[in-house]
């Protein structure tokens, strides 16, 4: 089974509205259908140019919220390399700004790491 597009859908739509329209008998018979069909087909595009928009402005938004991010980003690595470079590499107030400083091995690390490579 083949499947339409929404677009293909509408179209045939219209069609089957014109031919009802063009046939006196067939539109006397099926005049309030008809209009229903017309107006279902009126809210489906109204519906679809909607979604477009929709998903046009969704499009715009992701992209603004990628260069605020983007730029927020690279302003928080610009102070944080600042905050680094004057308080110092090994300053614990790095902790605040969170940075993690650096800080002497601890003995029994060391041990360990001599008992490693020596055996």
């Amino acid at each position: 089974m083949q499947t339409k597009t929404q677009a293909e859908t509408l179209g045939t739509w219209d069609g089957l509205v014109e031919a009802c329209q063009a046939n006196p008998k067939m539109h006397a018979l099926f005049q309030r259908e008809i209009q229903l069909l017309s107006q279902a087909a009126k809210e489906a595009r109204s519906a679809l140019a909607r979604r477009d928009r929709l998903v046009s402005e969704s499009r715009e938004t992701t992209r603004k919220c990628q260069e605020a991010f983007s730029k927020g980003g690279e302003l928080a690595m610009r102070i944080r390399s600042a905050v680094k470079g004057t308080l110092g590499p090994r300053d614990e107030r790095l902790v605040h700004f969170g940075i993690k400083p650096l800080r002497k091995r601890k003995r029994e690390l060391r041990r360990v790491a001599e008992r490693v490579g020596g055996e």
